[in-house]
């Protein structure tokens, strides 16, 4: 009776998890879209990991042809010292303003994506080199993530 009860509700729960309404988001967009020219002007790291992210969308034969013109900004600021006025964190804030032209229909849309993290201080300056490197690496892929996202949503 146990063993039949359990079947019961295991089939219940799992019929009401996997039925709950959740569809997932699918870029389809992408398929229709080409950058043909892709113009960055800023901090040469930061344009260089989002033109490498973004080079993959240049398509020969797509609907809509786009031109992307992306202005980048890193800003290094001093969060925290400690008792000997030494930085102990830093925060790095990476500015984006991104021009869409869509050269099919001659419309022109523009925004901004800012992204920031803390950046800790360690005893080597190696390794907080390297930390740095990294988390530029990071939120410039966010950055690129987020300027897709936009561009799959701003293009019918």
């Amino acid at each position: 009776m146990k063993k039949k009860l359990r079947i019961f509700l295991l089939v219940i729960l799992s019929v009401g998890f996997f039925n709950c309404g959740f569809k997932v988001v699918k870029n389809n967009n992408f398929e229709n879209i080409s950058i043909t020219d892709l113009n960055l002007n800023g901090d040469s790291r930061v344009n260089f990991l989002i033109k490498n992210k973004l080079k993959i969308f240049k398509k020969r034969n797509a609907a809509n042809l786009i031109k992307l013109d992306i202005f980048t900004n890193k800003i290094k600021l001093i969060k925290d010292k400690n008792i000997n006025n030494e930085v102990s964190n830093y925060e790095i804030i990476i500015n984006a303003k991104i021009m869409i032209n869509n050269l099919n229909t001659n419309t022109k849309k523009t925004f901004t994506v800012k992204t920031s993290a803390d950046l800790k201080v360690e005893s080597r300056n190696s390794t907080t080199r390297n930390n740095e490197k990294k988390l530029i690496d990071r939120l410039s892929n966010k950055i690129a993530d987020e300027i897709l996202s936009k561009i799959s949503n701003n293009i019918e």
